[in-house]
């Protein structure tokens, strides 16, 4: 299974106490990201032959290879310690790094539920739902950091990180309140009776003609539904990026098609034969897919991915046995069965691709997703964080392998299976505070966020240039706890002026608070960081 790894530098923008931008200190936020040398930073899970948790584990006992080649560990620690604080050698090469979490202690853990609406049916949502809600009032202990989220529509957090048991469970509730999106089946069995239409009208070529019109339609809206789904999972890992340590995202859905117009050709050559121009057109499906776990294994974010639909127990044919026999096309029966097979089990390929490519496990087959929730989540013991130099320092793109094992017998090591040593995209983000305004006890605080419109990657041409951005903010006050978290889609017009600004306004009381606004092109991946620190007095 591919998997695949960016590195990346910052640019950090301090807002200080008296509110002007200052580039020569630096936060102690534990949001706080800077550039140092490339590094690959593992978690690493030890079991023993049982599968229990192996808690005793030395940098000495593991054996790290990078394309066969051994590395050295910089940093080896267990998670239930601090946070591995990573000491580079003398006469390291200058390469952009991944972002490391200042050295804060953590004896936490930091879990998210991700509720996936986009093409989950309503029934596997609220199973869903009911699991995350067992574990919750079963196992949920006080050193656990949990939050909630649903992609869909959009990327909803319905619950920041918290302990507080009774407010999770209210929030599930919620939750399970909330409309499903239309699901996928919805859709396809949309195109199955267009395509039977089509093979009514009287002209074989205008049946043909048809179900290429109908086929392309289909493609055209599947690669936009693609694009929007991956570009909220992007969104929510760069969120989530703004927490040190590692995230372990607990994800429930259907799973969703990752190669836009390959069901559809399928669909197609059941009635008319393969079509080599349609094949064409299909796409890698890692072109979707591979954006989203670079920015998860850029933010330490694992995917345990829990298939909601449960045990699939349709026939193989599905819905092509349906189909009269007399109409189907000179491969018309292999096709059908090709189609039904890729209907019911290709959206699983997006969930293993999730939990693979991020070191993390799929889970399904089973009906009983509350026993995938305990066997994602599992514990901290066993669980250590590592940090390694390559050996390769040229950011070439090409992928890395790495191969893991212990020197103890009996010993089991599970972590990510590589990474691709891409170059760094990023763009500088200006920081500016704006008047601020009394109300009552309170302050709004307004600060605008502002960039290089050549920095970014514009669809279209001339004034009607347009992006879309992934605005994701975070602050917290001075003893950490969180304040706020949001994620925002923006769409943006190429600007008049030589910047391009937004501004985002808090009601805050006096104090000092610290945060994080992290922007990022959707269709790209790059982007910008600021870490700023407000005082109020």
């Amino acid at each position: 299974m591919d998997r695949r790894h960016r590195t990346l530098g910052t640019v950090v923008i301090l807002l200080l106490a008296s509110f002007c931008v200052s580039a020569s200190r630096r936060s102690k936020s534990p949001f706080e990201l800077r550039s140092q040398t490339q590094l690959v930073n593992l978690t690493i899970v030890a079991t023993n032959r049982k599968g229990q948790p192996v808690t005793n584990l030395k940098a000495s006992d593991v054996v790290v290879r990078e394309d066969g080649k051994r590395q050295t560990l910089l940093s080896f620690e267990p998670a239930t310690a601090s946070q591995p604080v990573v000491h580079v050698p003398p006469g390291a090469a200058a390469l952009p790094t991944l972002p490391l979490a200042s050295p804060v202690p953590q004896s936490f853990r930091y879990i998210v539920f991700v509720m996936d609406d986009s093409s989950t049916s309503y029934a596997d949502l609220q199973s869903s739902i009911h699991a995350a809600m067992h574990w919750v009032r079963k196992h949920l202990s006080p050193t656990d950091q949990v939050a909630l989220f649903s992609v869909g529509l959009g990327v909803k957090v319905w619950q920041p990180f918290t302990s507080n048991r009774a407010l999770l469970l209210r929030q599930l509730h919620a939750m399970e309140h909330e409309s499903a999106a239309p699901s996928d089946d919805e859709r396809i069995n949309d195109l199955l009776s267009h395509l039977q239409d089509c093979m009514d009208l009287p002209q074989f070529s205008a049946r043909q003609n048809c179900a290429k019109v109908e086929v392309h339609y289909f493609f055209e809206e599947e690669t936009a539904l693609l694009s929007r789904r991956t570009a909220q999972l992007r969104a929510l890992v760069n969120m989530l990026g703004l927490f040190p340590g590692e995230k372990r995202v607990v994800y429930f859905g259907d799973g969703f098609l990752t190669n836009p117009g390959r069901l559809a050709s399928y669909a197609y050559a059941t009635y008319f034969g393969a079509d080599r121009e349609m094949e064409s057109r299909l796409s890698d499906p890692n072109e979707f897919i591979r954006p989203v776990t670079d920015a998860a294994l850029r933010a330490n974010v694992t995917f345990y991915t829990i298939d909601a639909h449960g045990l699939r127990a349709s026939p193989i044919m599905g819905n092509a046995t349906e189909v009269p026999s007399n109409i189907f096309g000179p491969e018309g029966p292999t096709s059908a069965v090709t189609f039904s097979i890729e209907r019911e089990y290709g959206p699983e390929d997006s969930l293993n691709e999730l939990a693979w490519d991020t070191g993390g496990l799929p889970f399904g087959g089973d009906n009983d997703l509350s026993a995938f929730v305990r066997r994602a989540i599992g514990a901290l013991a066993g669980t250590y964080y590592a940090s390694y130099q390559p050996t390769n320092p040229h950011l070439d793109g090409s992928y890395r392998r790495i191969t893991i094992h212990s020197l103890r017998r009996g010993v089991h090591l599970h972590t990510r299976a590589g990474y691709y040593a891409l170059p760094i995209q990023e763009f500088p983000v200006r920081a500016k505070v704006l008047r601020l305004k009394r109300n009552r006890e309170r302050f709004l605080v307004p600060v605008e966020f502002s960039l290089n419109p050549s920095d970014l990657h514009w669809r279209g041409r001339g004034r009607k240039r347009n992006d879309e951005l992934v605005v994701a903010h975070t602050l917290v006050n001075a003893e950490h706890q969180l304040i706020t978290s949001r994620v925002q889609m923006l769409d943006a017009s190429y600007p008049p002026s030589k910047r391009l600004k937004f501004a985002i306004g808090w009601n805050l009381p006096r104090g000092t608070y610290k945060g994080v606004v992290q922007i990022t092109e959707a269709d790209t991946s790059d982007f910008g960081i600021a870490n700023f620190q407000l005082k109020i007095p």
